[in-house]
């Protein structure tokens, strides 16, 4: 697994995380992050275009993408993964880790068939798409979502199908005395793919273990919860560097090692409060996903006095007026704003990319009233992020598993909470907002309360 020559060339990223959504980057680059890795996440387009070291991404041990194939087809996929592989191989990228849908959605076989092709040859994929602090967990090769098997969440059954040839390693192996062993055994000719079983982060940190001591070249494959515990088998630190120029103390970053930043704190002398974000301004929540979940996280910032505005689906064109004066309207009085959709949707379903973009081209004009934001589903976050024309996310901390929160890159930075569709308890869009007044230098809403707390994830966007 040693990194190809040129991998000690400035600018290149240690540690490569390719996702097929924006908030899958985030939130498995938030992994690294915790072992004071400097962070950045972009997107496909970015990397392809500027190339893995290009001056958007400025000085990065891992660069988590975006590479946008959620929705795409298989071959769709399997091309952009293979494109974004080689160009990070060639640059001298050192370790790659494939994000998955912890819920086992999008093109899993494609995108990993494809990644083990254009990594090194004779790489073999270890499998661990577990996220237990979520819910999620695999059990005999079954994806489960709070103990119930996710819809497409048979993934032998779609490694087999992409030709990967998968070795299932149970949880009596995966908690053996020697798990490396049982990999070792599990590697018979012909196995591309070890599909791990995993209930717990201590199951993940033994698949970690046992995996990094193999001697063959490996793709990690996993969601956040892999991600958490990987720097640590792979002996991966760093110094954090970026924590300083957003602003984060001392003491901030010694809550970056442990129990998901509960003990940020900032310095109001920092260079983001003073020149790049409105100080202690309002925060704009978009909420693109219509699940209960959202819904109800959003009411909760509702019941706290935040604005809302409904972007009407049906019509939006017409509407378009109305509908950003809503929106400035509390911006400017300091409040702030919760977007929601409509229920009328039609064809439309909350992640069309039409929609999602639309809604960036309709914020747009709000980006000098804002402090932060707060974006859940990643086609919601690309849309607007794109729209605002954002190159980028440095990662700086989590408001709880899952929840990360970052400063755009480009010329101007604005403190963002990226957040999957549903994930979170009723009260994570408080928090979110709550994390993001602190950083931003303003009082807490009250009532918040802005300490850790694990996630009970229903469901991703």
């Amino acid at each position: 697994m040693s990194p190809e020559p040129g991998a000690d060339r400035p600018f290149t990223p240690r540690v490569a995380v390719v996702a097929d959504d924006l908030t899958g980057a985030a939130d498995s680059g938030a992994g690294f992050l915790r072992a004071r890795l400097s962070t950045t996440v972009t997107w496909a387009e970015e990397v392809l275009a500027g190339g893995v070291t290009g001056s958007s991404h400025g000085h990065t041990d891992v660069l988590a993408v975006d590479a946008g194939t959620r929705r795409a087809t298989a071959e769709q996929a399997a091309a952009t993964t293979g494109r974004l592989l080689r160009a990070l191989r060639l640059a001298g990228t050192g370790v790659l880790y494939q994000k998955v849908d912890s819920m086992a959605r999008g093109n899993l076989g494609a995108e990993l068939d494809a990644a083990l092709r254009a990594w090194r040859p004779g790489a073999v994929a270890v499998v661990a798409p577990a996220f237990p602090a979520a819910g999620r967990t695999t059990v005999g090769g079954i994806q489960r979502v709070h103990g119930v098997p996710a819809e497409r969440g048979d993934l032998a059954a779609r490694l087999d199908g992409a030709g990967l040839r998968p070795a299932l390693v149970d949880l009596t192996g995966v908690r053996s005395a020697d798990p490396r062993a049982v990999l070792l055994r599990s590697l018979r000719p012909g196995i591309r793919a070890l599909l791990c079983d995993a209930e717990t982060d201590a199951d993940l940190a033994a698949i970690a273990g046992a995996a990094a001591a193999l001697s063959g070249p490996v793709v990690w494959v996993g969601s956040a919860g892999l991600a958490h515990v990987l720097p640590a088998a792979l002996g991966l630190t760093g110094d954090a560097g970026q924590y300083d120029k957003v602003g984060l103390t001392a003491a901030g970053k010694a809550g970056l090692t442990g129990d998901g930043t509960a003990r940020l704190t900032v310095d109001p002398e920092a260079d983001l409060n003073g020149h790049d974000v409105v100080p202690g301004g309002p925060v704009l929540v978009a909420v693109g996903s219509v699940h209960a979940s959202a819904r109800e996280q959003a009411r909760h910032l509702l019941a706290d006095g935040a604005g809302h505005v409904e972007v009407p689906v049906a019509g939006l064109d017409q509407h378009v007026d109305v509908t950003l004066a809503a929106i400035r309207r509390h911006l400017r009085a300091g409040t702030d704003v919760v977007l929601t959709l409509s229920d009328d949707l039609g064809t439309a379903g909350p992640d069309d990319h039409r929609l999602t973009a639309r809604l960036g081209e309709l914020t747009r004009p709000c980006a000098d009233l804002v402090a932060g934001l707060v974006l859940t589903g990643g086609d919601t976050a690309t849309g607007l992020l794109r729209a605002w024309g954002v190159p980028g996310l440095r990662l700086c901390a989590e408001v709880e598993p899952g929840v990360p929160l970052s400063v755009t890159t480009g010329p101007r930075r604005i403190p963002v909470v990226t957040k999957a569709g549903a994930f979170g308890d009723a009260a994570t869009l408080r928090r979110a907002r709550a994390r993001l007044a602190a950083f931003t230098n303003s009082s807490a809403p009250s009532g918040t309360d802005s300490s850790a707390h694990s996630p009970s994830a229903e469901g991703e966007r």
